[in-house]
C-alpha cells in the first residue's frame, strides 16, 4: 500500500472525531444584518386557551432567563370565525409580551380541521375524526388541501398574518 494511502486512512479518523467534537469547524463564516430568522434555543409550547395576560405559566416562561422564546398553536377559525373580522387580540396580547420579554415568537396556525366554517362554504369536504390533539376522535369536516376555493382563502388569511406580524422583530 502506498504511504499516501496510509497516512490518508490514519488521518481521516481524526479528521472525522475533530467535526464530531467541533461539528462548526467545517462551516464558513456568515455573517447576519440583523437577528436570525431561525429559532434557537429552549422554547415553551402554548396553545391558546385564554388571552396571554392571564396565562400564568406563559408569564413565568417569558421571565425565564433559559427560555428563548415561545411556539403559540392557535387556530385560523379562533383568529377569523367571520370571513373578514379578524380578533388579533391575543396574538398582539403575546407579541407585546414577547418583545418586552426580548423572546422570539414561532406561530403555528392550524387549518384543515380548525377551518371556520364560512371558509368551507363551496369547498369540498369530508368528514374524520380528528386523530390527535384537541378534539381527538371528533368527527369534523376536513377541506380537502387541493381544492381552489379552499387554498385562496388560506392563502388570503396568512397573507394578512404576515401584514400585521412580518415584520415583527420576535416573529421567527
Amino acid at each position: 500500500m502506498p504511504r499516501s494511502v496510509r497516512i490518508a486512512l490514519h488521518i481521516a479518523p481524526i479528521l472525522a472525531s475533530l467535526l464530531l467534537i467541533f461539528p462548526n469547524i467545517a462551516l464558513p463564516e456568515t455573517r447576519q444584518s440583523g437577528p436570525s430568522i431561525v429559532p434557537t434555543g429552549l422554547a415553551v409550547v402554548r396553545p391558546v386557551t385564554n388571552s396571554p395576560q392571564n396565562d400564568q405559566s406563559l408569564k413565568q416562561a417569558l421571565n425565564n432567563s433559559f427560555i428563548s422564546g415561545v411556539e403559540f398553536q392557535i387556530r385560523w377559525r379562533d383568529i377569523e370565525p367571520t370571513q373578514g373580522q379578524l380578533d388579533w387580540s391575543k396574538l398582539d396580547e403575546l407579541f407585546a409580551a414577547a418583545e418586552s420579554s426580548k423572546k422570539w415568537v414561532q406561530l403555528v396556525i392550524y387549518p384543515g380541521f380548525f377551518t371556520p366554517s364560512w371558509a368551507l362554504e363551496g369547498v369540498k369536504t369530508e368528514e374524520f375524526a380528528i386523530p390527535y390533539g384537541p378534539g381527538r376522535g371528533t368527527v369534523e369536516k376536513l377541506p380537502m388541501p387541493w381544492n381552489s376555493v379552499y387554498l385562496h382563502r388560506w392563502s388570503a388569511f396568512l397573507e394578512q398574518v404576515s401584514d400585521r406580524y412580518g415584520q415583527s422583530p420576535s416573529l421567527r
